[in-house]
């Protein structure tokens, strides 16, 4: 499933593609239990989004 767009936003969404970055970024901090990356905390509205990012998280996790 490609949901960027142009790069910048993902498709059907508002959501910029640094947005879910940094949002997938304090993901890692939080299954680490350490702060490896430095954002501020971000929330992402969108359910199916959130889900998605969850997901690649959790796999990049298991497989670290």
């Amino acid at each position: 499933m490609n949901l960027i767009k142009d790069g910048r936003e993902l498709s059907k969404t508002d959501l910029r593609v640094w947005t879910l970055i940094k949002y997938g970024c304090k993901l890692f901090n939080k299954h680490l239990g350490r702060e490896i990356f430095r954002f501020k905390a971000i929330e992402v509205k969108q359910i199916d989004v959130k889900e998605l990012v969850n997901e690649a998280v959790e796999k990049v996790v298991e497989f670290a």
